[in-house]
């Protein structure tokens, strides 16, 4: 039994991985396609510079001894 619960669980999780992977790249596809300054560097370093303390965090989190 609780190994069916996990298998599902597991999958339940792959799929919405999956989901949020496929919504993001449908998303950035479509801003470069219809915007100009989408895909510029000066908005690529902005998008990244305000992801930097996201990716911190979870790495603090992550390895948080």
């Amino acid at each position: 039994m609780k190994e069916t619960v996990r298998k599902s669980n597991i999958k339940a999780t792959r799929i919405q991985e999956i989901g949020i992977l496929i919504i993001l790249f449908v998303l950035s596809t479509f801003l470069s396609l219809t915007t100009e300054t989408f895909l510029t560097s000066t908005n690529i370093f902005n998008i990244l510079r305000a992801f930097s303390w996201i990716a911190i965090s979870g790495f603090g989190i992550l390895y948080d001894a």
